[in-house]
């Protein structure tokens, strides 16, 4: 049986989205049922449903491509359903072995044109790291409004996680004059990423969130707050750039490519063209000039809510402030005095491998650290001069080995795997 998702109705309670829909056919294995729920700062009633629909589209459609599954709909917006087709083509040009096909069919194509005059406001996906801080800083004449997703990097019962993310992201705001916009979304939980992970991830390179949803699924829940604000732009912030570029949920071939609305309205991949360190470069100068007492949070591991400064996150902001004459600690960092940097050194000396990504964010710290070492904190030269002959490609090395190592036992394991139903059948 061909798989489907058949949209039942959208429902709006206030300031809550709901959208009801079943599933049929082997798409069943990856979408629960589950009724799809955003929850957004502002009243839903004169939003039309073409436009409401499009958070849940943005996060089933690629699993429907994938599936060669066909969703129906009642309405959606005209800009959203042509993009849809461009945002297809970009993630079969980037993952060539998986055929991405389906499609949307909808009982009516609503231009919004008319009614979604946009006006000189922006949004800006915003996690309080390094990226959406740097994009902050570089859009700050614009005063964006500040867009955060609760939902995507903790579970929904994790309160205790939330708050104390919430509360730095709204002291960010308050301190820079600009508003918050919270949405709250069960958008990962109504499908199986396991699954779909474990099913796609040799052909994806990675986690189904971060190699396909990421992009387009966060983007899309904006659509009710862009329209009812009439922003003209929305950024989500680059976290790669043209020296290292992998295919990624979150791309400039994805987020660039999505349109609602308006003609004049626009998602931009903002940040694209620089490096991270060259990101915090940007914020340096912020700090020296305009903001004293920023705080980062990039940290990922820590169970406290604060930067662990002991993982490779933390290593690469602590290093590249240092680089750039800023103190880490008074930035949301422990003290970091030449104690550290030799804890830090005897990390970096004892790991077996490096991730190319991690080689890559080390490497560019080193190039801009080698061409400043005259003018580095006394405190920190020992380490620098290390640091500059510190044999990353090596250890690359062994990465790669391992990695070839670990696809070889997978495909193996399936090997068997197969061969033993095979065996049953016969039995």
């Amino acid at each position: 049986m061909k798989s489907e998702i058949i949209v039942d109705r959208v429902e709006i309670n206030g300031m809550e989205l709901s959208v009801h829909y079943h599933c049929h056919g082997d798409i069943t294995s990856v979408l629960n049922g589950d009724v799809f729920t955003a929850s957004y700062n502002h009243k839903l009633d004169r939003i039309p449903d073409s436009m409401l629909i499009i958070p849940f589209l943005a996060n089933v459609c690629p699993i429907a491509w994938v599936f060669d599954a066909t969703i129906y709909c009642k309405e959606i917006d005209f800009r959203f359903f042509t993009c849809l087709e461009k945002v297809r083509e970009s993630f079969q040009l980037m993952y060539p072995e998986i055929p991405w096909v389906g499609e949307v069919n909808p009982e009516f194509i609503v231009n919004n044109e008319k009614n979604y005059q946009v006006n000189a406001r922006s949004g800006l996906f915003f996690t309080g790291g390094v990226a959406s801080v740097s994009s902050y800083v570089q859009r700050r004449h614009e005063r964006p409004l500040l867009i955060t997703v609760r939902g995507a990097d903790q579970d929904l019962s994790e309160e205790d996680v939330w708050q104390p993310h919430l509360n730095r992201i709204e002291k960010f705001g308050s301190d820079h004059g600009t508003e918050v916009s919270v949405i709250t979304s069960n958008f990962r939980a109504i499908m199986d990423e396991e699954t779909l992970t474990s099913t796609y991830d040799e052909r994806l390179g990675g986690t189904w969130w971060e190699k396909v949803q990421i992009g387009l699924g966060m983007i899309g829940l904006a659509a009710p707050i862009s329209y009812y604000h009439k922003l003209s732009t929305v950024y989500f912030s680059a976290n790669q750039n043209p020296s290292y570029l992998q295919a990624a949920g979150s791309h400039p071939q994805i987020d660039s490519r999505i349109h609602w609305g308006s003609h004049e309205f626009r998602v931009i991949h903002q940040g694209y063209a620089l490096t991270r360190h060259e990101k915090l470069t940007i914020l340096s100068y912020h700090i020296n000039k305009y903001d004293s007492t920023l705080q980062l949070h990039v940290c990922t591991k820590s169970e406290d809510h604060h930067n662990c400064s002991t993982c490779d996150q933390c290593y690469w902001t602590i290093l590249s402030l240092l680089v750039e004459g800023i103190d880490p600690s008074e930035h949301g960092f422990e003290k970091i005095d030449a104690a550290k940097l030799t804890d830090i050194r005897m990390d970096l000396e004892q790991r077996e491998f490096f991730s190319p990504l991690h080689v890559h964010q080390y490497n560019d710290i080193r190039k801009n650290a080698t061409r400043k070492l005259d003018n580095l904190p006394e405190y920190t030269v020992k380490f620098f001069t290390w640091f500059e002959n510190f044999n990353l490609n090596q250890v690359d090395r062994k990465t790669k080995y391992k990695e070839m190592w670990f696809v070889y036992k997978k495909k193996l394991k399936n090997k068997i795997q197969k061969s033993e139903k095979k065996a049953d059948d016969w039995k």
